[in-house]
């Protein structure tokens, strides 16, 4: 089921209100038990390119490496990253730390002429968009 899944969202663009892609999400973080980042890499047009998936993390945070994320983006030609990891704890809403994280990487990123699209936050069935929420510039 997950790779059919995948399949679905590798052919596709990348559209949060897709049902496929809300499935893709909470299958990827279903039996992981520590924070874990996704990021999908899209081009231009909001098609996949490719995800990639940094386990670095611990029950309550996460440690990520903007520069290997950036490297990524810029040696596969991403003009646009949406970000997604899980909260074990239950509670799908970001922390300070989480929102701070996402508007340092946008900067980042916008240098570049890379575009942060969202930051979706799983836990369990529920999805939390940063984008949605007002929270990225």
């Amino acid at each position: 089921m997950m790779e059919s899944l995948h399949e679905d969202v590798r052919r596709s663009t990348f559209d949060l209100s897709d049902d496929r892609t809300t499935k893709y999400l909470i299958s990827r973080f279903k039996e992981v038990r520590i924070e874990t980042l996704i990021s999908f890499f899209l081009d231009s047009n909001m098609n996949y390119i490719v995800d990639e998936m940094d386990m670095s993390g611990t029950f309550s945070s996460i440690d990520i490496n903007i520069r290997k994320l950036l490297r990524i983006a810029v040696s596969i030609g991403s003009a646009n990253i949406v970000l997604s990891h899980n909260h074990p704890s239950g509670n799908p809403y970001p922390s300070k730390a989480d929102i701070v994280f996402t508007q340092v990487l946008s900067d980042a990123c916008n240098t570049l002429g890379i575009r942060i699209v969202d930051h979706i936050l799983v836990s369990g069935t529920k999805l939390f968009s940063m984008r949605n929420a007002g929270l990225i510039r």
